[in-house]
């Protein structure tokens, strides 16, 4: 079977698309297990992080937003 330009770029995008779904889902995780652990500042790196490969992730910005009051509330 031989893929032609258009295939290859097509199984690439989808490849891409897979693997940085799967790193917001990696980082939204870690970002969810900070935020319960009242690690709030690294629960923000980690909710950014999992924004910035999928900006459309509504469960990582609710928590982001969350997570960013409270760390307010706690600086001293």
């Amino acid at each position: 079977m031989r893929f032609g330009a258009p295939a290859i770029y097509d199984l690439m995008e989808k490849h891409i698309t897979e693997m940085q779904n799967l790193l917001a889902e990696q980082h939204y995780d870690n970002g969810v297990s900070a935020f319960r652990a009242a690690r709030y500042e690294l629960a923000v790196s980690e909710f950014k992080k999992a924004l910035s490969y999928d900006p459309e992730h509504q469960k990582a910005r609710l928590y982001l937003g969350s997570a960013s009051e409270l760390q307010m509330r706690k600086a001293p």
